[in-house]
């Protein structure tokens, strides 16, 4: 198999054939090359072996896209008996984003991404750990709220974490009343109200309290003098795949919203949206979405019932912002009936040429996709021709069958891009993801910490977007 839908595989050079004009040269980066190979009569300077480019416009155009529909939605429901009719002011804040940056904004590097994402005006930032949220501290990250999704204890309120906890820009889930005791001893220690959110499982069956449990929390929130209820909030099990499943949440969450009315403030959100309920019905908004797959551009191709989503137009608009290039540094013949890479697993067939490029699954590039996979490589004039990954994916390398390719774009130091940005290309993430058996979450996650982002914008003064380390370097384009 090759991955994606309507491509066949040839059985006597394990190649995957696609549309013509990735043979044609009508796809052309926007990316610049790796520079030039350094002549052998000098010491050549230190380059990395790949490099990952993060577009910062994309991630921002991509927050502009979900505001279109979030800004907009439906009413929260009406309390008759105790608003006359109105929309309860309880629940009735709409359209409010919290951009999910955990795991270093999905292993792209949360800093940078967090600054546009505040450029861009997001309510709240959203990470797992304590940890993570004194990495985005550390960083200058400071103007927007940040929501701890880990259940999380007095321990883990000191050092960075205190002055936006004295300042109420620290919010914390709430998943037990024994992490609610501790918290509460420990914001009142601090002299504050610390902001809380209390996350009710409908069906997650992993962090939170069952609605009975999630209301006791409210109740004791509401008797507190030091927790302020910020935030109610429940998680979709199957919003990619299940509508039935996924309403059903939808409608056991309301239900609990409305018997615990009485105990909500009026400046309190409701949240259950991820980035699939966002794109899969309006009535799932609520007061705020928690997106993070489709800031990074990805949304459909990971949908297993796109055709039920009200709002595939949108998702279609997203644009993918992460681009993974390396560059070709060894080329030889291969003979026919030999065999390439670890257990031998491709053979050529004919005369051939194969190329290497120092990437590998040390690097995040993952075995699964040994034989399965594209990558492009461009010549001077920036198009881009596409060859097949043969062979087993080593710790560090790849080979490469550059046989139907002509020399201008498979010379040695040619570009060669792993990951791009047109969703018609073989090296769409998401098509690399299913040919390896996995998904694009985790191949992003999954890219290794030792390669350097780059990152591209059009105004970086807007994003305040600084180098963190020698290996990180931004640009304009």
């Amino acid at each position: 198999m090759c991955g994606r839908p309507g491509r066949t595989l040839d059985p006597r050079r394990m190649v995957c054939r696609y549309p013509a004009r990735y043979k044609t040269g009508r796809h052309r980066s926007q990316h610049p090359p790796f520079p030039p190979a350094a002549s052998p009569a000098r010491a050549p300077d230190v380059q990395p072996t790949s490099r990952i480019d993060i577009d910062l416009d994309a991630i921002e155009h991509n927050v502009r896209t979900i505001r279109a529909l979030t800004g907009a939605s439906v009413a929260a429901p009406v309390d008759a008996a105790n608003t006359g009719g109105a929309p309860d002011p309880a629940l009735a804040r709409q359209g409010m984003l919290c951009a999910i940056i955990k795991a270093d904004a999905y292993g792209l590097g949360a800093p940078p991404i967090a600054r546009r994402l505040e450029a861009a005006g997001v309510e709240l930032l959203g990470v797992y750990t304590p940890e993570q949220a004194r990495d985005l501290l550390a960083a200058g990250v400071t103007r927007t709220a940040i929501l701890l999704l880990m259940p999380s204890y007095a321990a883990d309120l000191d050092g960075l974490l205190l002055a936006p906890a004295r300042a109420g820009r620290l919010h914390a889930s709430l998943h037990s009343p024994g992490q609610l005791e501790s918290l509460a001893r420990r914001a009142a220690q601090l002299g504050v109200r610390l902001p809380v959110h209390v996350e009710v499982d409908t069906g997650m069956r992993r962090g939170g309290s069952r609605p009975d449990d999630a209301a006791t929390l409210v109740e004791m929130v509401a008797s507190s003098s030091s927790l302020r209820l910020a935030g109610v909030y429940s998680h979709f099990a199957s919003a990619d795949r299940d509508d039935a499943t996924t309403r059903a949440q939808a409608a056991m969450f309301e239900a609990w919203i409305d018997g615990v009315r009485a105990h909500i403030p009026q400046d309190c959100v409701a949240h259950q949206s991820n980035t699939f309920g966002v794109f899969r019905a309006r009535a799932l908004h609520r007061d705020m979405v928690r997106v993070g797959l489709a800031l990074y551009g990805y949304a459909l191709e990971e949908a297993h019932d796109a055709q039920n989503f009200e709002h595939r137009e949108h998702a279609a608009s997203l644009r993918p912002a992460v681009h993974w290039e390396t560059r070709l540094i060894h080329a030889t013949r291969v003979e026919p009936g030999e065999r390439v890479g670890y257990g031998g697993t491709w053979s050529a067939q004919r005369p051939s040429r194969i190329g290497l490029a120092p990437v590998g699954y040390a690097d995040g590039y993952p075995l699964a996709i040994s034989n399965r996979a594209m990558v492009g490589l461009r010549d001077a004039s920036g198009t881009t021709r596409y060859a097949p990954l043969v062979g087993a994916v080593s710790m560090d390398q790849i080979t490469i069958d550059l046989t139907d390719l002509p020399e201008t774009c498979a010379h040695v130091g040619a570009s060669v891009e792993l990951v791009g940005v047109d969703r018609e290309a073989p090296t769409h993430l998401p098509s690399l993801a299913r040919a390896a058996g996995t998904s694009t979450h985790e191949l992003l996650c999954r890219m290794s910490p030792r390669l350097p982002r780059r990152y591209f914008a059009t105004d970086l003064a807007r994003a305040e977007i600084e180098p963190r380390d020698q290996r990180l370097s931004t640009s304009v384009r």
